[in-house]
């Protein structure tokens, strides 16, 4: 069993004044974000910058990669952190009428009106690179709102002739006794909760137990596809939960000087069970190999705060537990891409979305 460690500092309501002034004839947006106590924040890299160039299209190598859960939501503060440069998008819960401007290279079903999986991209990205080929398409299962599984899609840099494989996934949604007045009957199970039926990963509902074994064999057959040494960036809704060494939710934050704090450190949140083996917990880390993958890790002024679900009104909801499920993991990128800065835009909404700022080398 793994021990969770203290590391994410969460903070309170974020407010975002937006201006618009002009400098040397150009139109400018002043971004002034401030937390509950007056501090200015938004970006790890950035986060002391009062202006954004709207206009700005980077140095003709750059661009954003976001990984985005509902991107209607409060798109202007994604914006705000794309400056202007060519972007693509790892895209959960996404209808495509919603956007009609945007390019998708790939995309899962969009049945009866559900938000699907999908990777998007702005026409000005799309004339840095190629796109190879057909979108590789895996759905899992099925919830009330959304069609989940994986969009990857591979492209090549017009500039130097790198290959970059963007993947967009969205995992399976439950996790047992979830709900905050379970917890003591889950201590009393010591967090084993024998699924109801044989889960039912590909088209199927899983809830509880069963999800966790379907977000597990989804990533891991996920994983087995990305052998090769192709450059990857990989945004992922994971639907991970703070959860305790006995597989049940934690539900309360600690506190540290009077900040709610996420007691995890990302690696070691826990993914889900295998089949078969539902007393054994299988971590992120345990499928995001750290020596392969860098877990992209973007946080606000704060550098503990980096956790991206759950929130209501910009506070940790306290009927869900919370986490960092909203993730981008690279690899393979020296030689091809850097990553010049990670952004992690705190909407208003349960998830925050991360931004990283890249160039073509």
């Amino acid at each position: 069993m793994y021990l969770h460690k203290m590391k994410s500092l969460c903070l309170a309501t974020t407010l975002v004044i937006a201006l618009t002034v002009s400098v040397n004839g150009r139109t400018l947006r002043k971004k002034n974000s401030l937390d509950s106590d007056g501090v200015p924040t938004l970006s790890q890299d950035g986060g002391d910058s009062v202006y954004a160039d709207t206009a700005s299209t980077g140095s003709g190598n750059e661009f954003v990669v976001c990984t985005v859960n509902q991107p209607q939501n409060q798109w202007d503060l994604i914006q705000d952190s794309l400056n202007g440069k060519p972007f693509v998008l790892a895209l959960q819960d996404f209808k495509s009428s919603l956007h009609p401007d945007w390019v998708v290279l790939g995309s899962v079903n969009e049945m009866d009106g559900k938000g699907s999986v999908a990777v998007a991209a702005s026409q000005s990205f799309m004339e840095l690179f190629t796109n190879d080929g057909d979108a590789v398409v895996d759905e899992t299962d099925i919830t009330g709102t959304t069609v989940k599984g994986t969009v990857s899609v591979t492209l090549t840099s017009n500039q130097g002739n790198h290959g970059l494989r963007i993947m967009s996934t969205h995992g399976s949604e439950g996790i047992r006794f979830k709900a905050p007045k379970d917890v003591d009957k889950c201590t009393a199970a010591n967090g084993v909760e024998a699924p109801k039926k044989d889960p039912v990963c590909i088209g199927g509902k899983p809830a509880g137990i069963e999800a966790e074994v379907c977000r597990v064999e989804h990533y891991k057959a996920m994983m087995a596809k990305t052998g090769d040494k192709k450059a990857t960036v990989w945004g992922s809704d994971m639907n991970v939960r703070k959860q305790r060494a006995n597989g049940c939710p934690d539900f309360t934050p600690d506190e540290v000087n009077g900040k709610k704090v996420i007691s995890n450190v990302p690696s070691e949140d826990f993914l889900g069970v295998e089949r078969g083996h539902l007393e054994t917990l299988i971590r992120v880390g345990d499928i995001f190999d750290e020596a392969v993958w860098t877990h992209e890790a973007a946080h606000l002024k704060n550098p503990n705060d980096y956790a991206t679900y759950q929130f209501k009104k910009g506070e940790l909801n306290a009927e869900k537990p919370p986490t960092v499920c909203d993730r981008i993991y690279t690899k393979e990128l020296d030689g091809k891409f850097t990553v010049q800065k990670r952004d992690l835009i705190p909407r208003l909404q349960d998830h925050r979305a991360v931004c990283i700022h890249m160039s073509i080398v």
